[in-house]
Order: structure tokens, then C-alpha cells, then sequence
């Protein structure tokens, strides 16, 4: 969508794996543009960038995207709706309808039939809500309360003691692009640079 290999390779991946701690294709593009408009491009000075002083990313960039999309693929958009359960046919083991609350209409239950596929770009958090909503599902997808049983995203934080002192360009960084890393991005505080006035509370 306008974005070369490298763009992403070197600055859209690494940014999302360090303030979302997932790689783009896991991403929703709202959930990426949101963070990206906040974490990167608020800082005007650091980045050339035309910076958004009026309105929201959702009344400048998701809404235009959803008419075009409605009127171009004659996609079904629908705002403000939470979805409540997912009905799953026993023999077939295929959705076959979704229960949602329509936030546009006071909360009111609504159902969705004749469903061909469902994606479920859900956190934790959500995930835990539909799975425990659906009993079909659960039953149907074990894998998913697996999924619900997480209660936090994927990142791990630890204190690395070295033996001797690093010098680095900055005392704080990210860190991606190693093929070690499989994927993932992180991000290292070389604590004894940022607290170098107070080393015996530091070391112990």
C-alpha cells in the first residue's frame, strides 16, 4: 500500500515490534496507524512527516478508507458493534452465525447468519470475552482457549548482568533485524549508563 520493502523492514516492523510487540501481518492497519501516529510521528522533529493537527486518525484515515471500501466492494461496515458469541455447527465444525450487540442501536442483540468465514483479530481480552460467550467454539477450537489462557501480551523483560561496561551510542535503543531474533524486536536501557550518578543502589 505505498510502502517499499525497506520502509518496512527497517523502520515499520522494528517500530510496531517495540511499542506493540507484534509484527505488522498480526497487526489490524488501524491498531498500526494508531501507534505509529503516536509513537513515531509526534515526534516531528526526528522524522519528515506531515503532521496531523486536526481531527482523529479514524475521521482522517480509517473512515475515508471504510466509504471507499463500501463503495468499491460493497463491504458491510459496522461501527460501534462488540461481538457477543459464535455459533458453531457440530458436525461441520463451520461458523455458522455471530451474536453482537449493536452499539448505533442502545446495545441491542443482533445476529449474523449464513457466515462463510470469521477472523478473529481479538487480544487477550477479547478473546477470553467471545470464547467464553461461545461454548460450540470452545469445544470446536481447543487451540483457542489455549489462546485465552494468556493474560498478557507477548514480551518478555529481563536484567542482563555483564561482566564489564558497554559503550554505546545511546543508553537507550531499539533492537531488530538480528536473524537470531526469529522475528521478534526489543528494546535495552543500559541501566548502569541512566543511572551511573547512583551505581551502589544499581549494583547492590
Amino acid at each position: 500500500a505505498g510502502l517499499s520493502d525497506r520502509l518496512v523492514k527497517e523502520f515499520v516492523a522494528p517500530t510496531l515490534q517495540v511499542g506493540l510487540f507484534k509484527p505488522p501481518n498480526e497487526l489490524s492497519a488501524a491498531v498500526a496507524m494508531e501507534l505509529l501516529y503516536f509513537y513515531a510521528l509526534a515526534h516531528q522533529t526526528a522524522f519528515d512527516v506531515r503532521w496531523i493537527k486536526k481531527r482523529s486518525i479514524a475521521e482522517l484515515l480509517i473512515a475515508p478508507l471504510a466509504e471507499r471500501l463500501i463503495e468499491r466492494h460493497n463491504l458491510d461496515v459496522r461501527a460501534k458493534c462488540f461481538v457477543r458469541s459464535i455459533d458453531v455447527d457440530d458436525a461441520t465444525k463451520k461458523v455458522t452465525s455471530i451474536t453482537y450487540a449493536d452499539g448505533a442501536a442502545g446495545g441491542e442483540e443482533k445476529c449474523l447468519e449464513n457466515v462463510d468465514a470469521v477472523v478473529l483479530a481479538l487480544g487477550a481480552k477479547g478473546m477470553k470475552a467471545v470464547v467464553g460467550g461461545s461454548p460450540k467454539l470452545a469445544k470446536a477450537c481447543p487451540e483457542l482457549c489455549k489462546a485465552c489462557s494468556l493474560n498478557a501480551i507477548d514480551v518478555l523483560a529481563c536484567r542482563i548482568w555483564l561482566d564489564k561496561y558497554v559503550d554505546t551510542l545511546e543508553p537507550a535503543n531499539v533492537l531488530s533485524r538480528f536473524e537470531g531474533l526469529l522475528g521478534a524486536g526489543g528494546t535495552f536501557f543500559m541501566l548502569d549508563q541512566l543511572q551511573k550518578d547512583d551505581e551502589q543502589l544499581l549494583w547492590g
